[in-house]
């Protein structure tokens, strides 16, 4: 799925697919699917979660882009603010409800 949104009056195109977590544990060392399962367990949303996933699926669509830092750096504010209803839809497309929480169940206990 790829979505066009609008951050500071720049087009950022996004894009999910399947490798979505691996080149998000790849940048930021974190298994995304962890990430989520203690998001879901506090109650509480991460915003850095959500930031590093709109880079995620910005570098997914563009492979030209800055590194998160100066990527993040080239905007007044934190870009996810202005886009977090349009990464959530993405989120959720890839990780349908229910599903996640039933695999890192599962992988948790091996």
């Amino acid at each position: 799925m790829e979505k066009v949104v609008i951050i500071e009056g720049r087009e950022i195109r996004l894009k999910v697919h399947g490798n979505i977590p691996n080149m998000y544990h790849a940048q930021f060392n974190e298994d995304l699917f962890m990430q989520i399962e203690k998001m879901h367990k506090t109650k509480n949303i991460n915003l850095t979660l959500f930031n590093n996933f709109l880079w995620t699926c910005a570098k997914a669509a563009d492979k030209d882009i800055l590194p998160p830092d100066e990527w993040f750096a080239s905007f007044e504010s934190m870009p996810i603010l202005h886009c977090l209803e349009e990464v959530k839809e993405l989120f959720e497309k890839l990780f349908p409800k229910g599903k996640l929480t039933t695999k890192v169940q599962k992988a948790a206990k091996r």
